[in-house]
């Protein structure tokens, strides 16, 4: 899997997907000082199945780099396909990702982002 490749594929839909009003609107919304594009949630979501359907023979290594690779713009749209990957990978993460999850946790400030982190991916 080429990770920058699949990140700016995901980048990509999201930004047509959004809508500035509505980036506005979740920014103030969600208090958050992340860029938006304001692409809505089932948006999102269709965006990360799709980009993991594609993914089927992702390996753990992979996985976590592309989560990463989303994750280091400061974009709400990119940190929220990235929790939905983690979600749909859950099956095939380690105890030794508990300190990457930490850090994403700790980084996400915001409930939008540590929810989908605390129950589809550190709670299974």
């Amino acid at each position: 899997m080429n990770v920058p490749e699949v990140a700016a594929r995901i980048d990509s839909e999201l930004r047509v997907l959004g809508s500035p009003t509505r980036a506005e609107h979740e920014k103030r919304y969600l208090k958050s000082e992340l860029e938006h594009y304001g692409t809505s949630v089932p948006e999102i979501r269709a965006v990360a199945k799709s980009a993991y359907a594609d993914l089927s023979t992702v390996t753990h290594d992979e996985l976590l780099a592309l989560v990463e690779s989303l994750w280091s713009q400061p974009v709400h749209e990119r940190r929220m396909a990235s929790v939905e990957i983690l979600g749909f990978g859950s099956a095939s993460l380690q105890p030794t990702d508990a300190a990457l999850l930490e850090l994403l946790i700790r980084e996400a400030k915001t409930w939008a982002l540590v929810d989908g982190l605390a129950a589809s991916v550190v709670g299974p």
